[in-house]
């Protein structure tokens, strides 16, 4: 219930539970973000940066898209 609530895909991952190397790949994805937001020099975009993070921790989203992560606000939400 509560994993649902960040609207984590639970079908995705194993029992529900994401893993420690999930975990770390989406926190490394989030240091690039918050790099990023700092000004410093990241060649990914914004946009690219987010998909990696979504892909390393599945989310469900429906058929909507995506927010792409751009904002400290949003970075926040994501690594609470």
């Amino acid at each position: 219930q509560a994993l649902a609530s960040f609207n984590l895909d639970l079908k995705r991952l194993p029992l529900g539970v994401p893993s420690e190397r999930q975990i770390q790949l989406g926190i490394d994805v989030l240091n690039k973000i918050e790099n990023k937001l700092n000004g410093n020099l990241e060649p990914s975009s914004y946009s690219q940066l987010s998909s990696q993070f979504y892909t390393s921790i599945p989310h469900s989203f429906g058929r909507r898209r995506p927010p792409v992560i751009d904002s400290k606000e949003d970075l926040q939400s994501r690594y609470d």
